[in-house]
């Protein structure tokens, strides 16, 4: 099917990637999150966690290393509602975020859609005439 196809097609780009998933212990979406995560995971992305809340008692449910995200980080990151998904590319040192639940899907297409066009080896990247 399409859907298999396109998360084969970027699996050799998950190295490339971290995910970093800022989420509330109590929040139902932030759950949700969890399972596009795993899925992720599983297509060979690096998944790592930052709890925003501080709420005694927490058992995490998930896979996935998580800390506690000081709020010096959510100052810095501009987190002010959750879940916020940052997905950051190692090649480049460049990141952006996603507000909101996503699918595996919509996760795929943005780090698509974000990745810059590299020229081929020997050319400039310029526009020739």
């Amino acid at each position: 099917s399409a859907k298999v196809r396109t998360l084969a097609e970027t699996q050799p780009e998950s190295k490339n990637y971290r995910l970093r998933l800022y989420f509330d212990s109590r929040c139902p979406h932030c759950e949700h999150m969890m399972g596009t995560l795993a899925e992720l995971s599983r297509q060979g992305f690096y998944v790592e966690l930052r709890r925003v809340d501080r709420v005694p008692g927490f058992v995490p449910k998930f896979p996935f290393p998580y800390q506690q995200a000081s709020s010096e980080e959510l100052k810095r990151q501009q987190i002010k509602a959750v879940p916020v998904l940052m997905v950051g590319n190692l090649r480049d040192q460049t990141f952006f975020k996603m507000q909101g639940f996503q699918t595996p899907e919509a996760v795929l297409t943005a780090i698509r859609e974000a990745r810059p066009a590299r020229p081929h080896a020997g050319e400039t990247g310029g526009q020739q005439s």
